[in-house]
């Protein structure tokens, strides 16, 4: 039978590193906060991205999907809408979980994507400050795409939603996406 021994080695605000021995061996766990990449689709099915200031990271400046982390027990699609009142002053009316990828092992999380449509005005204040937000932007799915090759927007997580969206848009469905 294998002795296991977990020992957590930091926690902070969004970040908790666990040691796990198993057996003779350590292992590292990074846990992340459950979050979400959320698609708000404009009347024109532009998909409304920001570009952020992020100055703790290598680049101080990014073009991003609306993303952010649940609140303990906060409902996905709450979640979604204010994630959008804060970062873009908008909320729909339609949203739906398309997608969720978890990744588990050394780095461990859960990623919702969400994709809104039929979107209103309201803003709500952003609790990483106001500035931290410098452009909204409306892009369409060949834009993205573009950048995306062109190495002008970051390939990460949030790229998985979106290849998933692309599909929907080439087959002419993307209202298929909103059937339960």
């Amino acid at each position: 039978m294998r002795k296991i021994k977990d020992k957590v080695v930091y926690s902070g605000r969004f970040v908790q590193v666990k040691e796990s021995t198993i057996d003779k061996y350590v292992w590292e766990k990074v846990f992340l906060p459950d979050s979400l990449v959320v698609f708000p689709l404009d009347s024109e099915n532009k998909i409304v991205m920001v570009e952020e200031n992020r100055p703790h990271e290598s680049a101080p400046s990014r073009l991003k999907f609306v993303t952010g982390h649940l609140d303990p027990d906060e409902d996905v699609l709450k979640a979604a809408n204010r994630e959008m009142m804060e970062e873009i002053g908008l909320e729909a009316k339609e949203l739906r979980e398309f997608y969720r990828h978890e990744s588990s092992g050394t780095l461990n999380s859960k990623f919702h994507f969400v994709i809104a449509k039929n979107l209103r005005p309201n803003k709500i204040p952003n609790p990483d400050g106001e500035e931290t937000i410098s452009k909204v932007l409306h892009l369409s799915i060949s834009e993205i795409e573009k950048m995306l090759y062109e190495d002008k927007l970051s390939w990460t997580l949030s790229t998985l939603g979106f290849f998933k969206i692309l599909r929907q848009f080439k087959e002419a469905n993307i209202d298929e996406m909103f059937k339960a």
